[in-house]
């Protein structure tokens, strides 16, 4: 893990700054190897320093990527704790930043997260040092992930999949959507699986929305049901959809389920790393423009999955990034048609050297119960 923190001292070295100040929940953690409420990460040519709340500072301390951790507080407090007693939070990262001798320094920040009024009070507070969006720097690292993460995400994965076979063993006809959700998230928990994700379960005319989260429905014969789990295993998300029809599928659903299918299995057999992200979007949004089934899709291929369930890189028209080994993302064609059904199957998959490994492998053949 300490290996992370190497690439990312390197990383600053080559953007050409002294430090970067990173608030974003999830870059906190990432720099940090913990979740940490509360709190901001300062990332020096020296290693990571950690600035945490009083009530979160013992939690700070056992961070396994931390060199050192500092705590702050608005209000006087009767404790042991040393702390900065500061009346805002950017005061009491001017007095960190001053404290590890970095006044005049070259400092990056989050410029795609961190409001426009933060960054001002910032470079008031230290009117020497010199401040750069850095949001590119943290995103390229994060984008490939290492072997702690691969580990995580494929545990988090494996959560994934009882949600799913739990869900598939709870559908019936006459059943709540939202009892289905809960069997979901009962299996899913059971496995260190937590998720602050709505699951979505959308049967029937409601399964074309692309994000029907769970509702009191009922589910009917013949319908199709789009169950979509995203639970995470300590800090790290994954993401897998799978369509099932109660019943018996007629020609029509059987027909849109295999386009989407293939689609997805068309991209999963030929991605690999160089291929940009916009080719890789072609790929499935031909398969389905050849079945008449283009126009329905109206959402990106796939995402990037880790700390965030959405992140760089977006598998998109418009985003020619390139994918490269240690990038994990999803693949999710989908069909959505509005007044009928929709169909979506979707995994989460590992960019190696010679293509996609999926990480939520489990059928994808359509089930029909």
């Amino acid at each position: 893990m300490k290996e992370r923190i190497n690439r990312a001292i390197k990383a600053l070295e080559q953007k050409e700054l002294d430090a970067l100040i990173v608030l974003k929940e999830s870059n906190v953690c990432y720099l940090t190897g913990s979740r940490i409420d509360y709190s901001v990460a300062i990332l020096s040519k020296d290693g990571v320093y950690i600035l945490a709340h009083v009530l979160e500072y013992e939690r700070a301390k056992r961070a396994p990527l931390v060199k050192e951790a500092y705590a702050y507080s608005i209000h006087s407090l009767e404790t042991d704790i040393e702390y900065l007693r500061v009346k805002s939070l950017e005061e009491a990262i001017q007095k960190l930043i001053s404290k590890l001798g970095l006044d005049e320094a070259e400092i990056g920040y989050e410029g795609d997260f961190l409001p426009e009024r933060k960054v001002k009070l910032l470079t008031n507070l230290l009117p020497k040092a010199k401040f750069s969006d850095a949001s590119d720097l943290i995103w390229e690292l994060r984008m490939i992930k290492d072997q702690d993460e691969i580990f995580m995400i494929k545990r988090a994965c494996e959560a994934a999949i009882e949600g799913i076979v739990a869900s598939f063993n709870a559908i019936s006809v006459g059943k709540r959507e939202i009892d289905i959700a809960a069997e979901a998230l009962r299996a899913m928990m059971k496995k260190g699986g937590f998720t602050d994700l709505e699951p979505i379960v959308a049967s029937g005319v409601r399964s074309a929305l692309p994000h029907g989260r769970a509702t009191e429905k009922t589910i009917r014969d013949n319908e199709f049901v789009v169950i979509d789990l995203c639970p995470r295993y300590e800090s790290y998300y994954s993401d897998i959809t799978r369509t099932i029809i109660v019943g018996r599928a007629d020609r029509t659903q059987r027909k849109v389920y295999e386009a989407v299918l293939d689609a997805q299995q068309t991209v999963i057999d030929q991605v690999k790393p160089g291929m940009k992200c916009n080719e890789v979007d072609k790929l499935a949004r031909e398969i389905l423009r050849r079945n008449n089934y283009e126009k329905y899709f109206i959402h990106s291929t796939g995402h990037g999955v880790g700390l965030d369930i959405h992140e760089p890189p977006l598998i998109s028209q418009n985003v020619d990034v390139e994918l490269k080994e240690g990038m994990i993302v999803t693949i999710e064609p989908g069909v959505y048609i509005p007044g009928w059904g929709g169909v979506r199957i979707e995994d989460t998959v590992l960019i190696t050297k010679s293509g996609a490994r999926i990480l939520t492998e489990l059928s994808r053949e359509l089930l029909e119960l």
